[in-house]
């Protein structure tokens, strides 16, 4: 459910930046994407490391919700309920954007985001399950759904896009 969810918010943001020219005239302003090949460094370990680690610290911190206890107390589930739900907004909006913006010039530097997206949605899932008290799995398998599906995506971001 939290990736449909996801999937429905982007393509929503896509198809409404695409049919308002204005909107995507100023996501592209806003945005700034250089889709050429040679903004891209060359595939490398290193980079496919940096990539995951940047997006998984960025993906995963609602994983850290139920070690701080913020299931406990109504305001603290409140507050994390709206930390959660603003991160996975944004970031679904500006996706949307960028690709109702860019459009099909896009596509080729985002083969990634099938992945990325299932990822995203592990970790407000699991605070779903954590905050309801309905988990039936160890908490360390969300950790290791979302660092594969981000490890697997940094590596196709690395390999796949158009490069110098």
């Amino acid at each position: 459910m939290a990736v449909a969810a996801l999937w429905a918010l982007t393509l929503l943001v896509s198809a409404v930046t695409a049919a308002t020219p204005s909107l995507a005239s100023a996501a592209r302003g806003l945005l700034e994407l250089h889709l050429a090949p040679a903004t891209n460094p060359p595939p490398s370990p290193g980079w496919v490391l940096a990539i995951a680690a940047h997006n998984i610290q960025t993906a995963g911190w609602p994983l850290l919700l139920p070690l701080i206890g913020a299931q406990h107390r109504r305001w603290s589930r409140t507050v994390a309920d709206s930390a959660v739900i603003a991160s996975v907004t944004v970031n679904a909006a500006l996706v949307g954007l960028a690709l109702g913006a860019y459009q099909a010039r896009l596509l080729a530097y985002v083969p990634q985001l099938p992945l990325e997206w299932a990822a995203v949605a592990v970790a407000p899932a699991d605070w779903w399950l954590a905050r309801t008290g309905t988990r039936s799995c160890p908490r360390r398998t969300a950790l290791v759904a979302l660092v594969v599906l981000l490890s697997m995506a940094a590596v196709v971001e690395t390999v796949c896009v158009p490069h110098r």
